[in-house]
C-alpha cells in the first residue's frame, strides 16, 4: 500500500474521490455541457408540441380608402347597403374603419410522418447531448486524476528533496570537521556544498511545482486556484480485472456507443421522413370572427375547413432524398461498428497499461528500500573513513532517483487505473480493490 503525505504548508487533505466529485459538481465546462442538454430537451418539447392543435387569436383595426378594402370591410361587418352599389361609391368609398377579432384552431391531421420523424430526431439529439455530458464527465474524471497525480508527485519530490537537503547539510558539516582534522580536503567540502545547494534547489523547484499542480487541480474543481490542499494517492493492490467482463461493461456503458446508437436512430428517422415526401399532407381548421365598423359594434361569422396538399418534384427530388437518407443510415451503422471496435481496443490497451504500471510500482518500492539501505551503509562507511565523498554523493543521488521513480510509478498506476475507468465509461473514480 502506498500513501503520499502532503508538505508541511498544505492545510486541507483531499482524497481523489472527493476531488472528482467536486469537479463533477462544479466544473464550468461540464456545467455548459449540461446546459446544452437541457436546451436540446427543451427543443424536443417544442417539436413534440406540433402534435397538438394550435390556437390563434388576433385583434385588428384598419382605416383605408382602398376600394376593395372598403367593400370587404362593409360586407364583413354586414353594413353593406344598396347605396354602396353605386359606381362612384364603389370607386370612391372614402375612408372606412374596420375592426376585426379572430379566434381559430388548426390541426395537422396527416403529414406523412414528418412530425413524427422530427420528434424522433430531436429526441435523439437530446440523447446525444446527454451522452456527450457522460463522456465529458468521464474525461473530466481522468483529467482530475492526472492533475491529482501531478500534485502528489510534486509533494513527494518536495519531501524527498527536503530530506536529502537535511542529510546534505549533515554531510557538509561532517566533511568540514574532517577537513579541519586533516582527513578530508577542500575539494571534499566543496563537493558537499554543491550537493547541498543542489538539494535545496530541487526542494524549491518541487514546492513551486506543488503550487502549479494545485492551481490546475483547483481549476478543474471549479475552486479558487490558490486554495491550499494536500493530496493522498489511493492504495494499490494486485487485483487483475477480467478482460471479457470489462469489454462487456464498456459496450453497455460507454457514452460514445450510446451516441452512435442515437445517430443510427436519427438516420433511420430521416429515412422515414424522406419516404414521406411521396405522400400528401392533410390539415383541418375552424375559426370564429367578429367584424364591425366600430370597436363595440360587430357582427360574427364562423369558418370550418380542411386542406389536402400534395407536392411532387418533376426532377426526382423525392427519390434523391430517399437515396441520400439510405446512405446516411448505412454510414451511421458503419460508424457505430467502428466505435464498438474502438471501445474494445481502448479497454484492452487500458487494462494492459494498468497491469504494466502495477508491476512497476512493486519494483519502485523495492528499489527505494535498496537505495535507502545502500545510503545508510555508505554513510556509516564514510563516517568510519572507509568510503569517499564521491561514494556518499552517489548513494544520495541514487536514493533521490529511486524515490522519484517510485512516486512516478505510483502516479502512473493511479492514472492508468483512471484511464481504465474512462475506457469502461465510468464517470467516477472507482477505488482500486
Amino acid at each position: 500500500m502506498l500513501w503520499l503525505a502532503g508538505p508541511a504548508f498544505a492545510q486541507t487533505p483531499l482524497s481523489l474521490t472527493q476531488a472528482i466529485d467536486d469537479a463533477l459538481a462544479r466544473n464550468p465546462s461540464l456545467a455548459a455541457a449540461r446546459a446544452s442538454t437541457r436546451q436540446a430537451q427543451a427543443e424536443t418539447r417544442i417539436v413534440r408540441a406540433e402534435w397538438m392543435p394550435r390556437i390563434n387569436f388576433s385583434e385588428a383595426w384598419q382605416r383605408s380608402t382602398q376600394p376593395v378594402s372598403g367593400f370587404g370591410t362593409l360586407l364583413n361587418a354586414r353594413q353593406f347597403s344598396a347605396a354602396d352599389f353605386a359606381v362612384d361609391r364603389l370607386n370612391h368609398p372614402g375612408a372606412v374603419d374596420g375592426f376585426s377579432r379572430r379566434l381559430g384552431i388548426s390541426q395537422i391531421v396527416f403529414d406523412a410522418g414528418h412530425t413524427r420523424a422530427a420528434v424522433t430526431m430531436s429526441s435523439r439529439r437530446a440523447n446525444i447531448a446527454d451522452a456527450r455530458v457522460s463522456a465529458a464527465m468521464a474525461d473530466l474524471a481522468l483529467r482530475v486524476t492526472q492533475a491529482y497525480g501531478r500534485q502528489a508527485a510534486a509533494q513527494s519530490a518536495a519531501e524527498a528533496a527536503g530530506a536529502a537537503f537535511a542529510w546534505a547539510q549533515e554531510d557538509l558539516a561532517r566533511a568540514e570537521s574532517r577537513r579541519n582534522a586533516g582527513t578530508a580536503t577542500d575539494a571534499d567540502v566543496l563537493a558537499m556544498s554543491v550537493h547541498a545547494a543542489d538539494m535545496r534547489q530541487r526542494q524549491l523547484q518541487a514546492e513551486s511545482d506543488i503550487i502549479t499542480a494545485r492551481a490546475a487541480l483547483n481549476q478543474l474543481m471549479g475552486a479558487p486556484t490558490d486554495r491550499v490542499l494536500t493530496v493522498v494517492l489511493p492504495p494499490m493492490t494486485s487485483a487483475v480485472p477480467e478482460l471479457n467482463g470489462l469489454v462487456a461493461e464498456a459496450h453497455k456503458a460507454r457514452p460514445e456507443l450510446r451516441e452512435a446508437d442515437q445517430a443510427v436512430a436519427m438516420a433511420e428517422a430521416g429515412l422515414r421522413d424522406a419516404r414521406g415526401g411521396w405522400l400528401p399532407t392533410v390539415a383541418a381548421g375552424a375559426g370564429y370572427e367578429w367584424n364591425g365598423l366600430s370597436y363595440a359594434t360587430r357582427d360574427s361569422a364562423w369558418t370550418v375547413g380542411a386542406e389536402l396538399r400534395w407536392s411532387l418534384s418533376t426532377g426526382g427530388a423525392e427519390a434523391a432524398r430517399v437515396s441520400a437518407a439510405k446512405a446516411a443510415v448505412d454510414a451511421a451503422r458503419a460508424a457505430r461498428e467502428a466505435v464498438r471496435s474502438a471501445i474494445e481496443l481502448d479497454v484492452v490497451t487500458a487494462r494492459q497499461q494498468w497491469l504494466v504500471a502495477q508491476a512497476r510500482t512493486n519494483v519502485g518500492r523495492l528499489s527505494v528500500d535498496e537505495a535507502r539501505e545502500s545510503q545508510r551503509i555508505t554513510r556509516q562507511r564514510y563516517a568510519a573513513g572507509l568510503a569517499t565523498v564521491r561514494d556518499v554523493l552517489a548513494a544520495a543521488s541514487a536514493e533521490l532517483a529511486a524515490e522519484a521513480q517510485r512516486t512516478a510509478n505510483d502516479v502512473d498506476a493511479v492514472t492508468a487505473w483512471a484511464a481504465l475507468q474512462r475506457a469502461l465509461g465510468r464517470a467516477a473514480f472507482t477505488p482500486i480493490q
